[in-house]
Order: structure tokens, then C-alpha cells, then sequence
């Protein structure tokens, strides 16, 4: 890749932390090295890789556009990487112009139970083009990279000159969440919720969904502390519970800290606190979470009571957020909170295929949803002043 390519695909890359050079391409990530080396597991390292939200923005008069890329795929046991596509789109404005699929990329087969860890399949690139029909004048086209795979871009070429759009076309909203928010289930990137709220709200998305890795950890905090945002939303509770890597006693001080941290740079940028969704599983049965290709996932449940371990439920989780953001409230007013089965609930549970994550539309309902809910109203309006 010549100096050229590099310098307007890092300048054209929408909602990745950074972009990391390879010498073959440029590879958008969703967490920088400094942020993998402080946690062991290289499970993240494939999560933080993919492109759940990640855009190429160009402005173009361009009748065509190609895009050469060689896609890395996570797979669970069991699953077939032939009816898994990673799926890239390209839209102007509101409107989808074009779709490819590829199905030749490396694929990371998860191993489990047990320590993380995974088997990798090489793979070869594949060249995508998007035809996107005549035009009088520039437009803004955008390539929104898949929400299954990581991506290392290698090439990309034009009937016309491409210029990197404006690096905001809205307000600057960061999201972080586990694997709901990541939405691998989708069946397109712009089915991913997030997605689908930020272009109700014309909202310009950096999406932090990583799949089972949201657990309050410090460098994601600091991450969204030291990064540019208008809007942050935390969708917290899930990873916890079905991972039980937090009990009661240290979550509480946990979600503070994370608060915390994002607020010594940030202290009046307006934040949403979110519940989890409904996971029938977890609602009342602390985890962790299993999985046997033969039944599925299941919790896994400590033979001593709750009350004795701390465990948490999700109704314990949702009834720790609540209050925590009530009692901040007082000195935080930009600070908000927004019940998760408001999202999804009993009424959407034919949409749950494995009982934990929503399959394509209930990925579409909770986006709609959110974009329409009088809390998020309220914080998307917020101006962000400091209480005096």
C-alpha cells in the first residue's frame, strides 16, 4: 500500500479508537495495543479487532468505488463459517446502494470450555465494488465495514478523486456494551443497534461493544475519558452476571470508579447509565454461563446461596444501577439512567433465539426503541453544563 492509500483510509475511518498499520493495509480497531496489554485474554483482542460500527466516509463524485480487504472471522464451536458471511454495505445518506459478501477470510474458531483461547485459519482477500450511479455533484458515501469480522483494508479505488468526509457529522456519541451492543447476530452492519439508534438520532457513533469483555474495566474508562465526545452511554450488567466476575461487593465500587475516571476529564458531558435486557437465564440465577454445542449456553450456578457469594442476579444488577445514578444525581445532573427491559422484554422474547442475545429484529427493535425514548431524549438535548 503506497503512502497515499494509507493517509486517506486513516483520515476516512469513522468509529475506531485508531488505526494500526500493516505492511500490507490498515487495520481499524476498536481497542489500541496499550488498552490489550493490560488484561489476559486474547479472546478481547479478536472482539476489539472487529468493526461493529466502523465506516469508511468518503466525499466523492465517484460512480464506483472498490474496496480490497481481508476479513478476520470469530466463530463459535459448531458454527459454519459458509452461512456466517462478514457482509460490508455502502450507503449515501439514508440509503443502502450496495452489499458484498465474503467468505474467504481467515476464521478464528473459538475452543471452550476453559481458558480463552482459539484456532486461526488463514484466509485471502477479496475485492469489493460498490456501484453507486451517476452524479452531478459530490456526495458522501459511506462502506460500513462488517460487525462480524475484523478488518485489514489493502486497497481502495475510485472512478473519480476521494476526499475523507468531515471527521463529525453530528454529535460524538461513544457506546460501550458487551456482546448485545457488538451485535454480532445481525445480519448487516447497519443492523447492529447502535447503529441503528446513531442514524435515527444523527448521532456520529464510536461503538465500544465487546463482546463478553464489558466488566467496568479501567482502561476502557480511560479510554472514553481521553477520547472526543459530545454523548456517552454505558450498557453495563450482562458480562458480569454471566461471567460472575464481579460480586456485590465489588461491582458497586467498580461502576463509581468507572464513572469516576470518565468524569475527571469529562465532567459534564451528558452519560446514560443502561440496565441490561432481558435474559430469562439470568434474571433470577447468578451465572457463570456454559456452553455445550448440545444444549446451548446454560448458567452455571454456585452451590452456596447468593446471599453467602454476592452473586449477582440482573435484577440485582438493575436495582445497583438505579440507585447508584440516583445518588450521584445529586451532584451530577448530566448523569442519567435507562431500564434495559424498556429495550427488550417478556413481549420480544420469540426474538432471543439462545436465550441471551436478540437476533436481527430484535436488534432492529432495541435501536428504534432507544432512538425513542424520552431518557434518551433528555440526554441527547442535554447541553452539558456544569451544576453550580
Amino acid at each position: 500500500m503506497d503512502d497515499a492509500t494509507r493517509t486517506l483510509i486513516r483520515s476516512a475511518v469513522h468509529g475506531a479508537a485508531t488505526v494500526v498499520d500493516s505492511p500490507t493495509g490498515c487495520r481499524p480497531v476498536r481497542l489500541p495495543d496499550w488498552a490489550l496489554a493490560q488484561v489476559d485474554d486474547p479472546i478481547l483482542r479478536l472482539f476489539g479487532n472487529t468493526t461493529s460500527g466502523v465506516r469508511l466516509s468518503f466525499v466523492t463524485s465517484a460512480t464506483w468505488i472498490a474496496l480490497t480487504a481481508l476479513t478476520d472471522r470469530t466463530m463459535f464451536p459448531g458454527a459454519d463459517p459458509a452461512q456466517d458471511p462478514a457482509l460490508f454495505v455502502a450507503t449515501v445518506g439514508a440509503t443502502t446502494v450496495g452489499t458484498s459478501t465474503d467468505r474467504s477470510g481467515a476464521i478464528n474458531r473459538l475452543i471452550g470450555p476453559g481458558i480463552p483461547r482459539y484456532d486461526r485459519v488463514d484466509g485471502e482477500p477479496v475485492t469489493h465494488r460498490f456501484d453507486l450511479g451517476a452524479v452531478a455533484d459530490t456526495r458522501t458515501v459511506e462502506i460500513w465495514l462488517p460487525n462480524t469480522a475484523g478488518v485489514e483494508i489493502q486497497a481502495v479505488v475510485a472512478d473519480a478523486p476521494l476526499k475523507p468526509s468531515p471527521r463529525a457529522v453530528g454529535r460524538r456519541w461513544t457506546h460501550y456494551g458487551s456482546s448485545i451492543s457488538q451485535s454480532s447476530e445481525a445480519d448487516s452492519p447497519l443492523g447492529v443497534w447502535p447503529v441503528i439508534a446513531a442514524r435515527r438520532l444523527g448521532l456520529d457513533l464510536t461503538s465500544l461493544g465487546l463482546g463478553g469483555n464489558a466488566h467496568l474495566d479501567q482502561f476502557v474508562a480511560r479510554m472514553m475519558r481521553d477520547s472526543p465526545a459530545d454523548l456517552i452511554s454505558i450498557k453495563i450488567g450482562i458480562n458480569v452476571v454471566n461471567g460472575d466476575t464481579l460480586k456485590r461487593r465489588t461491582f458497586v465500587p467498580a461502576l463509581h470508579g468507572f464513572l469516576d475516571t470518565i468524569r475527571e476529564a469529562k465532567p459534564a458531558t451528558p452519560i446514560l447509565v443502561i440496565s441490561p435486557i432481558l435474559c430469562p437465564m439470568h434474571e433470577d440465577t447468578p451465572g457463570p454461563l456454559g456452553f455445550d454445542p448440545a444444549r446451548g449456553l446454560f448458567p452455571v450456578p454456585s452451590s452456596l446461596p447468593a446471599a453467602l457469594t454476592g452473586a449477582l442476579t440482573l435484577r440485582d444488577v438493575r436495582s445497583i444501577l438505579r440507585a447508584a445514578v440516583e445518588q450521584r444525581r445529586a451532584t451530577d445532573p448530566n448523569l442519567n439512567y435507562l431500564d434495559g427491559l424498556a429495550l427488550f422484554g417478556e413481549q420480544d422474547l420469540d426474538h432471543l433465539p439462545d436465550g441471551l442475545h436478540p437476533d436481527t429484529v430484535g436488534y432492529e427493535r432495541i435501536g428504534r426503541r432507544f432512538a425513542d425514548r424520552p431518557e434518551v431524549a433528555q440526554w441527547a438535548a442535554s447541553t452539558g453544563t456544569v451544576a453550580r
